[in-house]
């Protein structure tokens, strides 16, 4: 499984993508959005693997959020 630092440089590789479009002009906003989506979802990632907890579907990362309870006012 991935650790917390490969979630977190890959959730910074995914927002730099998204900065890089000037917001204003980019005919790409919904790239932009798709990139913070799978940044976000990698910082949360990264936060359930300091839990040594680990999915790899939607579903299975939900379930862990509602077990940990730390994330779940996300």
């Amino acid at each position: 499984m991935p650790s917390v630092q490969v979630h977190q440089r890959q959730a910074q590789h995914n927002e730099a993508f998204a900065r890089s479009f000037d917001l204003d002009t980019t005919p790409y906003l919904d790239w932009v959005v798709t990139a913070m989506f799978y940044a976000a979802l990698h910082l949360i990632d990264a936060y359930l693997a300091t839990k040594d907890v680990h999915s790899s579907t939607h579903r299975g990362r939900d379930s862990l959020i509602w077990a940990v309870r730390e994330p779940r006012p996300i």
